[in-house]
C-alpha cells in the first residue's frame, strides 16, 4: 500500500495513517482502521476529518458509544464540519433513530458544500430516509458544479419521480 511507503519515509505522516484507515475502512476493515486513525490521532488529535471517518468505523464495530465521542469531539473543533454531521447521522440511522439523524441532516444542507463525493453520499442518505427536496436540492448543487455528472443527472430524475409518486 502506498500509504505503508508513506510512512516508512515519514512516520509520523497523520494522513498516511488516515488515509490508510479510510482504504481499510472501504475494504470493511474497519478494526484495522481504527488502528490507523487511532495513530493519526496521537499524532493530531484535532484532525476532524479523521475523527469523523473513526467514528463511522466504529459505527460499522457496533461501537456507537465510541463514534458519538468521536464526532462530538470533532464538532467541538468545526461544529459545521459536513463530513462529521453526515457520519454521525448514519450512526444515528443505525441506530434506527430517524428523526435525529433528519434532523442533522437538516443541518447539513444548510452548509455550503462543494465536495461532490460527499454531496453524493449525501443524496444517498437524504433519499433513505425520505427528504426528497433536499436531496434534489443536494443535486442541483453538484449539478452547478459539474452539469454533466450523469450518475447525479439520473439520480435527479429518479428523485423528482419518486416525489411525483408520493404527491400524486
Amino acid at each position: 500500500m502506498c500509504f505503508d511507503r508513506a510512512l516508512k519515509i515519514d512516520p509520523r505522516y497523520t494522513y498516511a495513517f488516515a488515509g490508510k484507515g479510510l482504504a481499510l475502512s472501504r475494504k470493511n476493515d474497519n478494526d484495522h482502521a481504527v488502528d490507523c486513525y487511532n495513530r493519526a490521532l496521537k499524532i493530531d488529535g484535532n484532525d476532524v476529518g479523521t475523527l469523523a471517518h473513526k467514528g463511522l468505523a466504529l459505527t460499522e464495530l457496533q461501537q456507537c458509544k465510541n463514534a458519538f465521542v468521536c464526532y462530538d469531539m470533532a464538532l467541538e473543533i468545526d461544529p459545521e464540519d459536513a463530513c462529521t454531521l453526515i457520519n454521525k447521522a448514519q450512526t444515528l440511522l443505525a441506530q434506527h433513530k430517524v428523526e435525529d439523524a433528519k434532523r442533522l441532516l437538516k443541518k447539513v444542507t444548510s452548509v455550503d458544500l462543494c465536495d461532490v463525493s460527499l454531496l453524493e453520499k449525501l443524496i444517498g442518505i437524504l433519499e433513505r430516509v425520505d427528504l426528497l427536496d433536499d436531496a434534489i436540492k443536494c443535486c442541483d448543487k453538484v449539478l452547478t458544479i459539474n452539469k454533466s455528472h450523469t450518475p447525479v443527472i439520473h439520480k435527479k430524475a429518479s428523485l423528482l419521480q419518486k416525489l411525483t409518486k408520493n404527491l400524486g
